[in-house]
């Protein structure tokens, strides 16, 4: 039996569901097992959130805006 590392199973899961991620558009957020724990405007406080909920290995990235995800295509 294969087990799937939980970061790229996060970020698979984040790919396919990548509509459920744009309502938090210019925050970060955590996704673990297939599902978003948590959001924050910084990621210190997200992590601060999970120290509550007590997670274990969340995925941790940055949902951009628009026009930063424009940005960071173009290297600018």
């Amino acid at each position: 039996m294969v087990v799937m590392n939980p970061y790229i199973k996060a970020h698979t899961w984040l790919t396919e569901h990548s509509q459920e991620a744009d309502k938090y558009e210019g925050m970060w957020i955590a996704v673990v097992e297939g599902r978003i724990l948590g959001a924050a405007a910084k990621l210190k406080e997200l992590q601060a959130q999970l120290v509550v909920k007590e997670a274990t290995r969340p995925l941790f990235t940055k949902v951009p805006k628009p026009e930063e995800a424009y940005s960071i295509l173009l290297g600018g």
